[in-house]
């Protein structure tokens, strides 16, 4: 009987298996670049936590506007993106390496996914504001999903900001979140981006009075950034396992985030009190 060939052998005779042993490192040696999403209402502080990374900076204005908060800051330039097109050559820009830049800013993704809904109906020979069908809708989210992960994979910080916005599925479980506050994306783009990320946080201000002899009673607002679990807003950090992680921390910076994920940072965590109840621990978590 005629021995039959290796199904699974390689295609071409001149692959080189040996090569994927070169690309083989431990998990521990592994340093990538900050890849973040943070999203919320307008005015919560997104800009300015973006504007706390590290310098030179660089902020994609997908037609927002929005630098305001960071334009007395050295060290951050603005670079307004008309068309998809420049998103596009941008990118390029970006990966070929030469400029000074260390984080890269898109400002936001949710209007980035406007200009992509544009160039799939000028693609379509419609008008950029003309009706979206299902196949265009599902163009744009392929382009989107793309695209995002390109600039993620720079070796660069990636900021990623978007607006929230609430959804609620349909027919869903008991175990699933319903509904759910998160980035104001397509579905399909937002799935994508929330995986591509190490860490999501939503963006809020928090308000509180106090008295004081001097005032009396005072109003104040604490912005914060929502990073612990939560029921309905999305929240999302990579760390090793152990590590604690607060429900959210006030005035949030670049290094605030850093020495929360980074494990030769954090404080010891556990203080057990005599009074509390048997099996019951306390934990204390980094302010």
């Amino acid at each position: 009987m005629k021995k039959q060939a290796d199904p699974i052998s390689p295609a071409t005779p001149d692959i080189n298996v040996g090569s994927i042993t070169e690309r083989v490192h431990p998990v521990a040696e592994l340093n990538r670049p900050m890849s973040i999403l943070l999203y919320g209402r307008s005015g919560t502080g997104k800009t300015t936590i973006a504007g706390t990374f590290p310098q030179p900076i660089l902020v994609l204005d997908m037609r927002e506007y929005g630098t305001d908060s960071v334009s007395d800051i050295p060290g951050i330039d603005s670079l307004y993106v008309e068309n998809w097109q420049d998103v596009e050559t941008i990118y390029w820009f970006l990966r070929a390496g030469n400029h000074k830049y260390k984080t890269i800013v898109i400002d936001t993704v949710t209007m980035m996914q406007k200009l992509a809904q544009e160039y799939s109906l000028e693609q379509d020979g419609k008008e950029k504001d003309g009706q979206m069908n299902k196949n265009l809708w599902g163009v744009t989210s392929k382009t989107m999903c793309a695209w995002l992960i390109n600039y993620r994979d720079l070796p660069y910080n990636l900021v990623f900001l978007a607006q929230d916005r609430m959804t609620t599925e349909e027919g869903a479980q008991e175990d699933q979140v319903n509904p759910e506050v998160g980035p104001r994306l397509m579905p399909s783009v937002a799935a994508c981006l929330n995986a591509a990320v190490r860490i999501i946080g939503q963006t809020y201000i928090k308000e509180y009075t106090k008295t004081t002899k001097e005032k009396g009673l005072e109003r104040i607002f604490s912005y914060r950034l929502r990073l612990g679990p939560h029921a309905y807003y999305l929240t999302k950090v990579r760390k090793i396992k152990g590590i604690s992680m607060p429900e959210s921390i006030a005035n949030p910076t670049y290094e605030k985030i850093i020495k929360l994920i980074k494990p030769a940072e954090q404080p010891e965590t556990r203080e057990p009190k005599p009074a509390e109840k048997p099996g019951a621990e306390t934990w204390v978590t980094p302010a």
